[in-house]
């Protein structure tokens, strides 16, 4: 008995030295990176990470698209967008469709908001611009998306790590929860 409590007192001693052990390691990398790395810095590295992984995903194969579940032909006539063949009724069971018919666009119903029909607009014109086929491939869409997407975040992060005032490894943690 008195060998099992003394082997705990030892244990216990040393998981104590390596606690401070790793803690110690862990200030002084803290104290190393805050003189290497700014919140701006920091903010533009996973904007950076982030733009390359979500133009990975969008613009290399294989493609992602528009997930069809038979809800978006209002949306589509509103922007002046149509199925490249309407009378395909397999289309809704397909994955995604990425190419659309352009024409003209029709009087709004209503259903579609009006900061949507104009991003889809001008990512109908900046496909009309650079392909000049009559189709409109949805990753235009999707690069306006991606762009707005990484303008907002940029400052977001920003100005969560400068409010932390924390080091690199409390700013990891601060931008999960803010």
């Amino acid at each position: 008995m008195r060998a099992i409590a003394w082997l705990i007192v030892k244990l216990s001693g040393l998981f104590v030295k390596l606690y401070h052990l790793i803690l110690n390691a862990i200030r002084r990398f803290d104290r190393a990176m805050r003189k290497r790395y700014r919140p701006k810095h920091l903010a533009l590295m996973v904007v950076l990470v982030i733009a390359a992984t979500a133009s990975i995903t969008l613009f290399v194969p294989p493609y992602l698209g528009l997930s069809n579940d038979g809800s978006f032909d209002a949306v589509l006539a509103d922007t002046g967008l149509s199925r490249l063949d309407p009378s395909d009724t397999s289309a809704f069971f397909n994955y995604y469709e990425r190419v659309y018919n352009v024409g003209s666009p029709a009087l709004p119903t209503g259903t579609t908001p009006l900061i949507q029909r104009m991003l889809v607009r001008t990512a109908v014109v900046i496909d009309e611009l650079v392909t000049h086929d009559g189709l409109f491939d949805m990753r235009f869409l999707a690069a306006i998306y991606l762009v707005i997407y990484i303008l907002l975040l940029i400052p977001m992060l920003s100005s969560c790590w400068d409010a932390s005032k924390s080091t690199p490894r409390g700013c990891l943690s601060r931008f999960l929860l803010c």
